[in-house]
């Protein structure tokens, strides 16, 4: 136990006698969590405040009496009667951002309604411009204020059409699935980031400064320089989670104003230590994966190629994750090594954790790490694997 000791504190003496270094590897993934769904946030208040702010410009071909009637009601646009030899340079104008909204109406627009000619209309806007696109949500109330206004000139009862709309949805839960579509990569992200900083260097970095050997020739087991590895290695893990697990919570505040999400974000006790435990077996099984690389590479260059991989399938997990629905995952999903963890996550964040699936998600996690403990303790008794040529 003693020797055990030893090599955690080696290791950890890497890391926390250097400021840097427990900057880089304990603060920084949840300050940077925190970091970007703050000014990600702030940039969405104030994009908004732009949007609410700008006087939208609706130029207008071939004004009907109705519909300036209608826009003479609305507030906060500017309408501009334009001739038609103007289109293409109003186009050219609502193409390069210059100009919000162009309506051209047919020539004779209302008697032609009134006779049921179906006369036609022309909106043209850019949708790639949020003060554009929110310019032709503002000419589409219109143009349906105006139909109405027709009806009611017909002699056709308004009523006649009901529309009625009655939102059925949990507050809670669609504030939850906004959040649960990219808090789950960042977290996934920076744990596995910081296992392959430190867990490539574990091993790898020992072999290529030429002290591993002397390592084996101290009169302590294989086996307890491994479990000094992995407790070191997971330890840094853990931190970095804790790290991810605060910098989450720091950041819900913000990532609910960037969505304009309305429903309050208040997750119970039992969703923390969900949360808690998913980012626990994270850590493990990132640090034991990244070991394994660590133990296979020659050089700390060559562990983190091999690791590479792993971390990319961790974002590709997430990712591949985001659009799908918790309620609709099979249960066998929850089984897969990597992926299970982010549809956890998911879960949890969605307001949607059931205690079935987050059981099988810890106890295959468990079964994982344990299973990859063993063959790395198995490939640290073979000398081919450690100092291979």
């Amino acid at each position: 136990m003693r020797n055990i000791y030893g090599i955690v504190k080696k290791e950890l003496d890497k890391i926390f006698k250097f400021p840097r270094m427990i900057f880089s590897t304990l603060v920084l993934p949840g300050l940077l969590i925190f970091l970007i769904y703050a000014i990600m946030g702030q940039s969405f208040t104030e994009q908004t405040n732009i949007i609410e702010e700008h006087k939208t410009i609706i130029n207008v071909v071939n004004m009907p009496a109705s519909y300036q009637m209608i826009v003479n009601d609305f507030e906060n646009i500017e309408v501009r009667i334009v001739d038609e030899e103007n289109i293409e340079d109003i186009k050219a104008e609502i193409y390069d951002g210059d100009n919000d909204v162009l309506v051209v109406f047919d020539h004779d627009f209302d008697q032609k309604t009134l006779n049921k000619e179906k006369p036609k209309v022309q909106v043209v806007y850019n949708p790639t411009d949020n003060r554009s696109s929110s310019g032709y949500a503002i000419v589409s109330v219109t143009l349906n204020v105006q139909k109405e206004g027709f009806l009611q000139v017909m002699g056709i009862n308004t009523n006649i059409i009901d529309n009625l709309s009655e939102p059925v949805y949990d507050e809670k839960k669609a504030t939850g699935s906004v959040l649960a579509m990219l808090l789950p990569m960042f977290i996934m992200m920076f744990i596995f980031a910081g296992g392959m900083s430190i867990g490539t260097d574990a091993i790898a970095g020992e072999k290529e400064r030429g002290t591993l050997a002397t390592l084996l020739m101290t009169p302590i087991k294989k086996n307890e320089i491994v479990l000094g590895k992995v407790i070191s290695t997971a330890f840094i893990a853990i931190l970095s989670a804790l790290s991810s697990f605060i910098g989450v919570l720091a950041s819900l505040p913000f990532a609910k104003s960037m969505f304009d999400v309305g429903g309050t974000v208040s997750y119970t006790i039992n969703d923390y230590l969900m949360l808690f435990g998913i980012l626990i077996v994270v850590a493990l099984f990132s640090a034991s994966l990244m070991l394994l690389a660590s133990t296979i590479g020659k050089s700390t260059k060559e562990a983190t190629m091999y690791a590479m991989p792993v971390y990319i399938l961790a974002i590709f997990s997430s990712t591949f994750s985001m659009f799908n629905e918790v309620k609709d995952t099979s249960i066998y999903m929850y089984l897969i090594p990597i992926y299970n963890c982010t549809l956890g996550l998911k879960a949890i964040f969605a307001f949607e954790a059931e205690l079935l699936p987050f059981l099988l998600v810890i106890g295959s996690s468990i079964i994982y790490i344990v299973g990859t403990i063993l063959i790395l303790l198995r490939m640290f008794k073979s000398e081919r694997v450690l100092f291979a040529k």
